[in-house]
């Protein structure tokens, strides 16, 4: 974990102890989650700020460079084909696009003590409907693959070509999210804390497009 990581985790840790206790409502709970990936969509980093666990008590400059070196790594590593999703939430929406084009519905929401609940999200891949009659030849689409953080960029080619890849048809994640009063400009809401794949959650196919 690199040193920006490791405070801003030590910011989140300090914030949840420091948390009255709420009990979870689903509904909250579910916007909180479609609000926080639409703001790692868009970049959006006032929505962030409100909608991660201990942004807004923390000093603004130092959370953006955090979120900016998250930015950074992902695109490092997608160019790489390997993301690293375990360093929080935006690599893992970003990674698998979710509120971008991967659907997911809300599986199960529990309560974990007074002060955070636990989201399971079961989500959906559609890498086998992509509409390839609008790319361009040269652009390139990323789809992910197996283990978590595997990622295949494919290239249109400028001629006819088969391109072939195992990639994610399904998988789960935990979503972790405290509740926070309002701070810093924010209102009370439901915090992403941490995001994270469940083990042996992940099903693939290979798929076949043809260019």
């Amino acid at each position: 974990m690199s040193s920006v990581n490791r405070i801003w985790a030590a910011f989140a840790l300090v914030a949840v102890t420091a948390l009255s206790g709420c009990g979870p409502k689903s509904g909250e709970v579910e916007q909180a989650i479609r609000d926080y990936c639409a703001a790692v969509q868009n970049e959006d980093l006032e929505q962030l700020t409100c909608l991660s666990t201990g942004a807004a008590a923390t000093d603004p400059d130092q959370f953006h460079a955090w979120v900016e070196s998250q930015y950074s790594e992902y695109l490092a590593g997608r160019d790489l084909g390997n993301v690293d999703v375990e360093s929080g939430g935006i690599a893992m929406v970003k990674t698998f696009s979710i509120g971008h084009g991967t659907y997911y519905t809300v599986e199960q929401i529990r309560a974990v003590g007074d002060q955070s609940v636990e989201a399971i999200l079961d989500l959906t891949f559609g890498y086998g409907s992509i509409d390839l009659s609008g790319l361009l030849p040269g652009t390139t689409f990323y789809v992910a693959g197996t283990p978590p953080g595997r990622v295949y960029g494919i290239v249109v080619p400028r001629y006819r070509e088969q391109v072939e890849r195992e990639v994610l048809t399904s998988m789960q994640l935990v979503w972790t999210l405290v509740r926070q009063p309002g701070e810093g400009g924010c209102d009370p809401a439901w915090t992403v804390h941490s995001v994270e794949a469940i083990e042996g959650s992940a099903s693939t196919t290979r798929l076949e497009w043809l260019f």
